[in-house]
């Protein structure tokens, strides 16, 4: 074997050991069929009472250390400051929809990826949006599901 080869061979295992770590993952999970219809039954009431601008009924499915990331504040942290900060933001008059696009998890944690699409009223102003985002939910010792941790932002 040529010396340049052999030179080329760490290089060629580097780029395999690369193209496999860029590869989309595909989700596995170890929740039963009755876990993954509980978690979506959750986003499905969360999202219905968004929807609604009906704050204390999303507030029942959040934990109480919730953690919402929203591309316009600083984290909020827990379910009291989130009601806050959406309460004072005047959301009303949602027109448009999300779409779940995966739900999944192991153990007691699961998550739904989502995307968006829609125009409301905040302070006033009519805004439009579409994006995407990760919600986190945890099983609770009564064996229900809540939401602990939001994260969205805005297609560019």
């Amino acid at each position: 074997m040529s010396s340049s080869a052999k030179s080329r061979r760490p290089w060629i295992a580097l780029l395999v050991i690369a193209s496999a770590a860029c590869a989309p993952a595909t989700a596995s999970h170890d929740l039963t069929d009755a876990d993954l219809a509980a978690v979506r039954a959750v986003w499905d009431a969360i999202e219905a009472s968004d929807i609604a601008s009906d704050w204390a009924a999303t507030q029942q499915y959040l934990t109480s250390d919730f953690v919402h990331l929203d591309p316009r504040t600083p984290p909020l942290l827990g379910s009291e400051a989130w009601r806050e900060w959406v309460e004072s933001m005047d959301f009303g008059d949602f027109q448009g929809a999300y779409t779940v696009e995966e739900v999944a998890g192991s153990g007691d944690l699961a998550y739904v990826r989502w995307n968006f699409a829609g125009s409301w009223t905040e302070g006033g102003e009519r805004m439009e949006s579409e994006g995407k985002g990760l919600s986190l939910f945890i099983r609770t010792p009564d064996g229900s599901w809540q939401m602990s941790r939001n994260a969205w932002n805005a297609t560019p």
